[in-house]
């Protein structure tokens, strides 16, 4: 892996000087740029002193340590909230010692910005140095964004490679194993999508995209219980995610068929439908299914009217709904942006 990110030593150090100014001073510098403790702290980094590193960053000033940042974080407030002390901020940016191409980069690394993954004692891992860490987490934003794209284009296969590139670099980040959980669903291969969704949620136990795109695997395997917990919890982290009310909706609707028609268990599996099908609605004004299914609900309640209004509307929404089947509709697999 190592090699086919950052190649030989040669390459490590000659991407680490085009890219040191961008991201260890959080802007492009040229040569004639920032303020003399940056520009003697850069050329320390780039000869690898780090003796003078160290006395560099010991004579610097608040204003000059915010102006310095380590992945995005100013070395001030790395220092002030003892994340690392000087010396560790000068291992960060010139280790001791560096991996070898052939030697490969650890899977569980660290970024200020994903708190998924535990700080190592010293502020970086044994093995990979800060240079590869942010190499790792750029690479990583890139097959991220590649995926997504991937998605709204319908390119589900694309997506899967993708978001797998991705999880490779960065095993511990949720947001890549949702996003491929939802296009393994959509390749129907529900094992899968199921096992990418139970590992986002153990990454993220608050992971909202996590939630939902296990209960969709639950609604399509008949667990109808486990979708409404996970639409519950999806909408208890994001309570303006439309598409898990109607999910829960479509769940609750299922479970009311199990009962005679007419009685008090499926007409009261139907209300309750209603509600959150009201809240996805208002959520989303030009979100088709939940018109399609609050219709469906309605015809349960035998409101006929509204549900006549509702299915015109959905239908006027998406062209590709079809009343016939009257069966409640959780995603719109024409849309994946949908859901």
């Amino acid at each position: 892996m190592l090699r086919s990110l950052v190649g030989s030593e040669m390459c490590i150090r000659d991407r680490y000087q085009r890219r040191v100014r961008e991201v260890v001073f959080g802007q492009k510098m040229s040569e004639q740029e920032g303020t003399a403790i940056q520009q003697r702290l850069l050329l320390a980094v780039e000869a690898g002193d780090r003796d003078n590193a160290l006395q560099t960053l010991q004579g610097a000033s608040h204003e000059d340590l915010e102006s310095i940042t380590i992945d995005g974080v100013p070395a001030s407030e790395i220092l002030r909230n003892d994340i690392a002390t000087l010396p560790q901020l000068v291992e960060l940016l010139i280790p001791a010692q560096r991996p070898s191409p052939d030697q490969s980069v650890p899977s569980a690394i660290w970024s200020p910005n994903s708190p998924n993954s535990p700080v190592p004692e010293t502020f970086r891992s044994q093995d990979c140095t800060v240079f590869e860490h942010m190499l790792r987490g750029a690479e990583w934003e890139q097959f991220y964004s590649h995926g997504v794209e991937a998605l709204s284009s319908e390119q589900f296969e694309d997506a899967v490679r993708e978001f797998s590139a991705a999880i490779d670099l960065q095993p511990r980040q949720a947001d890549a194993r949702a996003e491929r959980a939802w296009a393994l669903y959509r390749l129907d291969d529900c094992t899968a999508a199921m096992d990418d969704a139970n590992l986002s949620i153990v990454l993220d136990p608050k992971h909202a995209r996590g939630h939902h795109v296990r209960a969709l695997v639950k609604y399509q395997t008949d667990d109808l219980e486990g979708c409404i917990q996970d639409c519950t919890s999806a909408v208890r982290q994001n309570p303006k995610q439309a598409e898990s009310y109607c999910v829960r909706a479509c769940a609750k609707l299922q479970l009311g068929r199990r009962h005679p028609k007419g009685s008090r268990e499926r007409r009261s599996a139907a209300t309750v439908a209603v509600q959150d099908l009201n809240e996805s609605a208002r959520l989303s004004p030009e979100y088709a299914e939940a018109f399609y299914n609050r219709g469906l609900a309605y015809v349960e309640l035998d409101n006929h009217t509204k549900s006549v209004e509702d299915f015109c509307t959905a239908m006027q929404l998406d062209s590709s709904i079809s009343i016939g089947s009257k069966e409640p509709r959780p995603v719109n697999r024409d849309h994946p942006s949908r859901t």
